[in-house]
């Protein structure tokens, strides 16, 4: 039945596509839900979302053999966010500021007792709240910064971009500096990092939702991999991490 309504909708058909609209809103409105929580209105959420979800309709294409939850969840993200930094300047509400106040502090508590940054599930577990809120709060809060910029007060002080972790390191995929770097990846190499590191996706699962084979998958993995590494050892990404905004994820 859905598989019908996917073809006519790509032939135009008005009618279909709003059925697709109406079967899918579910997913919307979960995903609005986590950005609800810090006390942002529901319905302009979903109004977003909306917006995220018809563009993710008109994009997909059901032969390629993913899901379409997997294709459409980052458009729907990606259209909150915007709304979220249109009707705020920092995309956070009161009750988020709190939130994520509290978030930072234990962050920081925690990175004094490991000597490192936290992974956000780390931190989601000793707060006995969903990992999700937490990554969501702490991508919200980031402001711009330069890599340049030192780390403290003394004259010789290192910059924050020499602690940058290198990929495979726990904490990664939460700095900026690699969101900055993910955002110049092309689209194919973006999407298999945000389905393997951000998604936690086998190789296999990842080939399955993009339409190629595992041994393709982990060549071009590979290849992803060494491109953000060059990436962070060069100008690119401070460039991107001191521009007007920082994407809050890859996808």
């Amino acid at each position: 039945m859905e598989d019908r309504l996917w073809e006519r909708a790509r032939q135009g058909d008005g009618e279909a596509r709003e059925r697709l609209v109406a079967l899918h809103m579910p997913l919307v409105r979960h995903v609005a839900r986590r950005f609800a929580s810090f006390g942002h209105d529901l319905d302009d959420l979903i109004q977003a979302g909306t917006i995220g979800l018809l563009q993710a309709i008109d994009g997909f294409d059901p032969s390629r053999g993913y899901q379409f939850s997997t294709y459409a969840v980052p458009v729907i993200l990606g259209e909150i966010r915007r709304w979220l930094r249109a009707s705020d300047p920092a995309g956070l509400s009161r009750a988020m500021r709190a939130r994520v106040a509290e978030i930072r502090r234990v962050a920081d508590a925690m990175e004094q007792e490991l000597g490192r940054r936290p992974p956000a599930a780390a931190v989601a577990q000793r707060l006995a709240c969903d990992v999700a809120d937490v990554t969501f709060a702490l991508e919200a809060a980031q402001s711009p910064v330069s890599l340049d910029e030192p780390l403290s007060a003394e004259p010789d002080a290192a910059c924050r971009g020499d602690r940058l972790p290198a990929p495979g390191d726990p904490d990664w995929s939460d700095t900026v500096a690699v969101r900055a770097a993910l955002a110049q990846l092309p689209p194919r190499l973006r999407t298999i990092i945000a389905l393997r590191f951000f998604r936690d996706l086998t190789q296999a699962e990842v080939a399955a939702a993009v339409g190629l084979s595992q041994p393709q998958v982990s060549r071009l993995e590979k290849m992803a991999l060494a491109r953000l590494r060059s990436l962070l050892a060069g100008e690119g990404v401070a460039a991107a991490a001191t521009g007007d905004a920082v994407r809050g994820g890859p996808c």
